[in-house]
């Protein structure tokens, strides 16, 4: 039997070790399956991890992104509240991290195969860090300007200093680990949160009226599907390669119920109130183009509150990088590097902060950061359909679970498929891609279907979830049709 074991294969102890977590200790457990007597918390733990990982003022130029395209505010507010109510979708895809005990990437190991996975690995990681490398950017944006207030004016020298502030608060925090996480998440939503509902407040009662144009080229729709598909890539397929690592902790026997209702209502609540914020005083000063965001809207606010404003800035910036950068260093362990888990946070980290480094030069940071988010969906929407797909039939119609011994392997098992590979999932994947990318309309990628279909609307959200989704839904009752009612085999679980 080959099993990656121990820290230098899994990036953790075995699965016979005790690693309930402590606050504050370094976390040492990489993607090794979380032994049942080692678990602890409940469902309702997950309300602060996705809480204070939403409260992060990036919300706020999502939606001024939102009513840039021309869309009036309430076509704008109605984006954000359909967007937002798909975070749900990420606590569905929580469930397997309780049921298997480890982690999102290792578990889309049994759809795709051990080495069919290593491409989703990849493409997760080179994402996690994507979203490491913004929110440095964001809090670097927020210190500046909270040293500007200060009197210290900014220029490279500061702001080096400033990203290098963010990285060290950033990735100390995550190399401790889940424990320590879940501990910080918790007070930062109480104090964090009120001061944000605090601000919220005060800007949506001062803005004044803005009249926003309607879309010069095109039709409501067709830019109302194009603000849908950016919150989607800024919501659900922002997060649905992270949701069972804040899950594989739990008791195996944690409610479905609490895991989707409390990952989804977290992140629902700070992230509808701040793109809506967004929508409403984005126009106003003009967020969508603004070289720094964050300065620009501290100016909505008086002196007096600039400062506590940009404080939750770089606070709520933390928070959400917090699991950004836990998660990347999970997904690189899923990719198969044998190195301890902390060591994967420091290769993330250094990445990240060599990346910030060079575009925080960007001067458009809204336009960049808009085409990152229409992009890294044409993968992931297709990648989710898969793993939901494959976690629905193992779960709830086979009721079969998984193998931790398998999913840890090196070769052989039930998820080896043909040569490592799940060839009907990777071609479901492939598919699913394509179709999703023949319907992009971005600002680094416009398929001419789109323009010459519909209009120019992006719709490769719904092309690569559905197309996706459905072609393997239907290849899995092919090859493995449902057992006779009676004869299912027990769960492994």
């Amino acid at each position: 039997m080959e099993l990656h074991v121990g820290s230098g294969a899994t990036g953790g102890p075995s699965q016979g070790t005790e690693v309930q977590g402590k606050a504050f200790e370094v976390e040492h457990q990489g993607i090794d399956i979380s032994p049942e007597q080692a678990r602890y918390g409940r469902s309702w733990d997950l309300f602060p991890i996705w809480f204070a990982g939403n409260i992060t003022i990036l919300g706020i130029p999502i939606g001024a992104v939102l009513v840039s395209f021309g869309l009036t505010i309430p076509e704008a507010l109605a984006a954000d509240f359909i967007g937002c109510l798909s975070f749900f979708i990420v606590g569905l895809a929580a469930i397997p991290g309780a049921r298997a005990g480890t982690a999102t990437l290792t578990l889309s190991r049994a759809a795709f195969g051990l080495r069919g996975n290593k491409a989703p690995s990849f493409l997760s990681w080179i994402t996690l860090v994507g979203w490491e490398t913004i929110s440095l950017i964001v809090g670097t944006f927020a210190l500046e300007a909270l040293l500007a207030k200060a009197g210290i004016s900014s220029n490279p020298a500061i702001a080096v200093i400033c990203l290098l502030a963010m990285a060290v608060g950033t990735f100390s925090i995550t190399l401790l680990g889940h424990a320590t996480i879940v501990f910080v998440q918790k007070y930062a939503m109480i104090i964090f949160g009120l001061v944000s509902l605090i601000i919220v407040i005060f800007m949506i009662t001062h803005i004044k009226a803005t009249v926003v144009p309607k879309p010069v080229t095109g039709s409501v729709s067709t830019t109302w599907l194009l603000a849908l598909s950016v919150m989607f890539a800024s919501t659900v397929f922002a997060w649905i390669n992270y949701a069972a690592d804040y899950t594989r902790h739990l008791p195996t026997r944690t409610s479905a119920a609490g895991i989707v209702w409390w990952t989804g209502i977290g992140a629902i609540i700070p992230g509808s109130i701040l793109i809506g914020t967004g929508v409403l005083v984005g126009a106003q000063v003009g967020l969508a183009s603004a070289a720094n965001p964050i300065a620009a809207m501290s100016s909505l606010v008086p002196t007096w509150m600039a400062v506590p404003f940009l404080v939750t800035a770089i606070a709520g910036q933390l928070t959400s990088n917090f699991l950004n950068s836990y998660s990347s260093g999970l997904s690189l362990l899923a990719l198969g590097i044998k190195v301890p888990r902390t060591r994967t946070i420091l290769i993330d980290g250094t990445i990240s902060v060599l990346v910030a480094l060079y575009a925080i030069l960007i001067t458009n940071f809204s336009s960049t950061f808009t085409s990152f988010l229409s992009l890294e969906v044409v993968w992931i929407a297709s990648w989710s359909a898969i793993y939901m797909v494959d976690a629905l039939d193992r779960l709830s119609l086979r009721r079969q679970g998984y193998s931790g011994e398998d999913l840890l392997r090196i070769k052989g098992g039930q998820y080896w498929y043909r040569n490592g590979i799940n060839w009907a999932a990777v071609g479901c994947w492939i598919v699913g891609s394509v179709g999703a990318f023949l319907f992009t309309n971005s600002a680094l990628w416009a398929s001419p279907l789109t323009k010459m279909w519909l209009g120019g609307a992006d719709i490769s959200v719904f092309v690569g979830l559905l197309l996706t989704g459905g072609l393997y839904f239907a290849v899995l009752r092919f090859m493995r049709p449902l057992p006779v009612p009676g004869t299912e085999e027990a769960s492994t679980l």
